[in-house]
C-alpha cells in the first residue's frame, strides 16, 4: 500500500490510508514522537500531535503505530492524557483562527489557570502558533 499524498519527512513511518487521509508516525519530531494525518500533498494540510489522539483519525493512527511497534502504549498514554484533552471541534476552531486571534486566546486563557479546559485550549493555541512559525 502506498500513500496518496506527498509527505516531506523521510523519518516518518507510513501507517496506511483511511478515507483519503495518509497516516504516519514520526519519532524525529521536535516535540518527540508524533502522529500525522495528511489529507493532501499541500504542506500545511495535516493534523498532528499525540496529545490530539484520544479520538478521531489520530486515534486510528495511534492504534496502528502501536500495532506496528512504532509507539508504545505507555508513551501514547503519557502524551495523550497528561497533555490533556479537548474535543476535536475546539482544535479545528483554533486551527482556523488567525495568529492574532490565537494570541488573544492564549493570553486570555492563561489568566484562568484554575480551569483545566481553558489551560489546555491556551496550550493548544500556543502550539498552533509555534508550529506556524516553523
Amino acid at each position: 500500500m502506498k500513500p496518496l499524498h506527498q509527505h516531506d519527512c523521510h523519518c516518518c513511518h507510513y501507517l496506511g490510508t483511511v478515507d483519503d487521509t495518509d497516516l504516519y508516525h514520526c519519532g524525529q519530531s521536535g516535540y518527540g514522537s508524533t502522529l500525522i494525518a495528511r489529507y493532501s500533498s499541500d504542506g500545511p494540510d495535516y493534523l498532528s500531535g499525540l496529545c490530539f489522539s484520544q479520538s478521531g483519525i489520530l486515534r486510528i493512527a495511534a492504534n496502528r503505530a502501536i500495532e506496528q511497534g512504532h509507539l508504545s502504549v505507555e508513551d501514547w498514554r503519557r502524551a495523550a492524557y497528561i497533555n490533556g484533552y479537548i474535543p476535536y471541534s475546539d482544535v479545528k476552531r483554533l486551527m482556523q483562527m488567525s495568529d492574532d486571534e490565537l494570541r488573544e486566546t492564549f493570553y486570555s486563557t492563561i489568566q484562568q489557570l484554575g480551569d483545566k479546559r481553558n489551560r489546555i485550549i491556551g496550550d493548544t493555541a500556543y502550539r498552533i502558533m509555534d508550529r506556524r512559525k516553523s
